[in-house]
């Protein structure tokens, strides 16, 4: 579970924001059968897809000149397990995950929610990377077998974190389980 925390952690800082997105906003939606989800993204952004250390990433970030630069994102991670899952104690080794892979971790907020029509579970936590401060807000949630785990990580630096927090939501409520 350690390299899971690592891949949440770098996906997190890897891309996107800017425009809304919402149910009855027009944008883009990704659609996926390999994945069982989907999830809608503002018409201005583009989306990258990539597997990091066996877990598929879908990740969504505002058109923009500079690939590498960092900039406010969304990204959706897939992890796939052989038998049921606790989702209690999934959410405790994914916590326990950011707090060793990322430098000045610290949770702000957990609490339990709904999220595509499923128990889940939001975790707001900050840490600092490359010399910012980030804070991230992960959305948790499970297949209806609890054999596969969707999280959806919404990062932005600490500055401009409470700019994209509703439009961060917003994009999180989209998400569609289709298993």
């Amino acid at each position: 579970m350690r390299v899971f925390g690592v891949t949440l952690l770098l996906a997190s800082l890897m891309l996107v924001s800017a425009g809304g997105c919402s149910k009855k906003t027009a944008g883009q939606v990704f659609d996926s059968k390999a994945f069982r989800f989907s999830i809608a993204f503002p018409k201005d952004w583009e989306m990258h897809s990539y597997d990091y250390r066996s877990t598929p990433v879908i990740a969504f970030r505002p058109k923009g000149k500079s690939p590498k630069a960092f900039r406010e994102n969304v990204n959706v991670m897939v992890k796939n397990f052989t038998t049921r899952q606790d989702f209690d104690d999934c959410c405790k080794s994914i916590l326990a995950n950011f707090k060793r892979a990322g430098k000045s971790f610290r949770l702000v907020r957990a609490e339990d929610i709904s999220i595509a029509g499923r128990p889940g579970r939001k975790m707001i936590h900050s840490h600092e990377g490359g010399g910012q401060l980030y804070k991230i807000v992960s959305y948790i949630t499970f297949s209806r077998d609890m054999k596969v785990c969707y999280i959806v990580n919404c990062t932005a630096r600490l500055s401009t974190f409470y700019t994209y927090a509703e439009q961060f939501e917003k994009i999180a409520n989209t998400l569609k389980i289709k298993i």
